[in-house]
């Protein structure tokens, strides 16, 4: 086992992902500690996690936490889990994430030969698996991977100064959600974040971002490093639907952002020795700037894009969704949709210099898919 290393598994229900994460793992050897932090109202998992013979070969520690009514008691439970952690790294992980183990091991090493940099983590590709039921419900578990994609592609953020860092964050900003973090820095980083009262989900991870880029440098390394669920109702969708003007209009928005711009420039001033005024100014500017100023350009070409031609819309009010003309030209386009994705998507795969990684996972979803009269639940639950 590496002992350099402690996966932080964040739980709040969704057990059918849960079950699907430990029989990876379970099957693929994974050489790290996981710490779980169920934050859930599903008792099933307690009762089935106690049981470490199910899952011989994943060394877990589990702990189970009040039911996450609300945001801050999430952040509570994660700086709680941080401070459990003894190892000198950690990192978070959801239980829809698919880690590849050589990858968390390469990381591990660049940060334990370069003490200037505080998190590392290779490319992350995001994928969905194709819904069985066409009606909706349930997000499948199971299935056929498709829509594969490089999720993130921003290069390393090696500024000199902890201001030129967040300057350059604000810019070319992503998650550091999914990075190997050295534990001391997310602790510090979590700790600041309960204490600010920030409960705001964007606003929280800009703050620990903000304040983690301050604290040294941003590695980004070569090698598939993780693969992502994409969920219709995951928070990344959500939060994309959520209009950047209205939002800023909300009674809490200018007093949290106030607060990001104070502990951040507190912060830089500290490391680079300027002007803790001077620093507020500017982190504002970049925010202000790069984060809100995109935000408002991709909601303006959204909304565009989603209004669509006054023809089209007046053909939409023209045909019901009943009629048998548009059920069966919607149909059409579905099947060549589909066809035309799966080709795109064979030929992403093919040409990855990651092809086994995603390969490997791709067949565990395809051997352990149920058949369309089953039920996901179900065979889950017989793992």
């Amino acid at each position: 086992m590496n002992e350099n290393l402690t996966i932080v598994l964040l739980l709040k229900d969704q057990a059918n992902f849960t079950w699907r994460w430990f029989k990876y793992q379970n099957e693929n050897s994974l050489p790290f500690k996981v710490l779980v932090a169920d934050g859930g109202k599903d008792e099933s998992v307690e009762q089935i996690l106690k049981d470490k013979s199910k899952y011989p070969n994943v060394n877990y520690e589990y702990i189970r936490y009040p039911y996450d009514k609300d945001i801050a008691t999430f952040f509570k439970k994660v700086l709680d889990a941080v401070s459990r952690v003894k190892t000198e790294y950690v990192v978070m992980a959801s239980n829809d994430d698919f880690y590849v183990a050589g990858a968390l091991k390469r990381a591990v090493e660049f940060l334990n030969k370069n003490k200037d940099y505080v998190v590392s983590r290779g490319d992350v590709y995001d994928f969905r698996v194709r819904q069985q039921d066409k009606k909706g419900g349930e997000e499948d578990v199971y299935g056929k991977m498709v829509n594969v994609i490089n999720l993130y592609t921003n290069a390393s953020n090696t500024g000199a100064t902890a201001l030129e860092r967040v300057r350059t964050f604000s810019e070319f900003s992503n998650s550091l959600w999914h990075d190997i973090t050295r534990t001391d820095k997310l602790k510090e980083s979590y700790r600041l974040l309960v204490d600010s009262g920030i409960v705001d989900l964007d606003l929280s991870d800009r703050l620990i971002n903000y304040y983690l880029s301050a604290e040294g440098k941003i590695h980004r390394g070569k090698g598939l490093y993780m693969l992502h669920q994409s969920h219709r109702a995951g928070l990344g969708h959500v939060l994309a639907r959520r209009d950047t003007f209205e939002w800023m209009l909300t009674e809490s928005w200018p007093r949290d952002a106030s607060k990001i711009f104070d502990i951040t420039a507190k912060e830089i001033s500290e490391i680079d020795g300027t002007p803790e005024e001077s620093a507020r100014n500017k982190v504002m500017q970049y925010y202000l700037c790069f984060i809100i100023g995109q935000k408002m350009i991709r909601d303006k070409m959204e909304n565009k894009i989603k209004n669509g031609p006054e023809l089209l819309v007046r053909m939409g009010h023209f045909l019901s969704k009943e009629n048998e003309v548009r059920v069966f030209l919607k149909n059409i386009y579905v099947y060549l949709k589909e066809r035309w994705q799966e080709n795109k998507n064979a030929k992403f795969i093919d040409s990855s210099p990651y092809r086994n990684d995603i390969e490997k996972v791709r067949d565990f979803l395809i051997k352990n898919a149920p058949s369309r009269t089953e039920s996901g639940q179900g065979i889950e639950t017989k793992q």
